[in-house]
C-alpha cells in the first residue's frame, strides 16, 4: 500500500489503465494474504508462536492506519494528476485527499478493532477451555 501511494506510481497507476489494474490487482492480492493467513483464519488452538504473528498482522494494519493520517494531514496536495480535475462537490484536490485520507484511517481503525476483538474472545474461549480441561483431567 505504502508502495502504490508513492506519487510517482500513484499518478502514473492513474494515466495507464494496465499499470492502474495491477496497482488493484496487488491491493487485492495482499489483501487475500493478510486475511487468509493462518493466524486469522486459522480455527485451531494457537500454538506458543502465534502471538508473534497477531502482533505483524497488528502492526500492518497500523502502518496502513498512519498511511491514511498522511494523507488527512498533508499539508499539500500529493498526487498532481488530481490536481487537473474538475472539482467535484466543491471540493479542492487537498480537500478530496483529506478526506480520502481520513476514510483510509478510520477504516483501517474500524476493521482492526473488529477483528482484535474476534481474536481476543476466541482466545479468551480458548483459554477457558484449556483451563476446563486442566481441571477434569489434572496431570494425566
Amino acid at each position: 500500500m505504502w508502495l502504490w501511494h508513492v506519487p510517482a506510481l500513484y499518478d502514473a497507476a492513474l494515466e495507464h489503465p494496465l499499470l492502474h489494474a495491477l496497482e488493484h490487482v496487488t491491493f487485492a492480492a495482499i489483501g487475500l494474504l493478510y486475511w487468509l493467513a493462518r493466524p486469522v483464519a486459522d480455527p485451531q488452538p494457537a500454538p506458543p508462536r502465534r502471538p508473534r504473528s497477531r502482533g505483524l498482522q497488528f502492526t500492518g494494519k497500523i502502518g496502513l492506519g498512519l498511511l491514511g493520517v498522511l494523507l488527512t494531514f498533508s499539508p499539500s496536495v500529493l498526487y498532481t494528476f488530481y490536481e487537473h480535475l474538475p472539482r467535484y462537490w466543491g471540493l479542492t484536490p487537498l480537500e478530496d485527499q483529506s478526506i480520502g485520507g481520513a476514510t483510509m484511517a478510520l477504516e483501517q481503525a474500524i476493521v482492526m478493532g473488529i477483528a482484535m476483538v474476534w481474536l481476543f474472545v476466541r482466545a479468551l474461549g480458548e483459554s477457558e477451555r484449556e483451563e476446563e480441561r486442566a481441571e477434569r483431567y489434572g496431570a494425566a
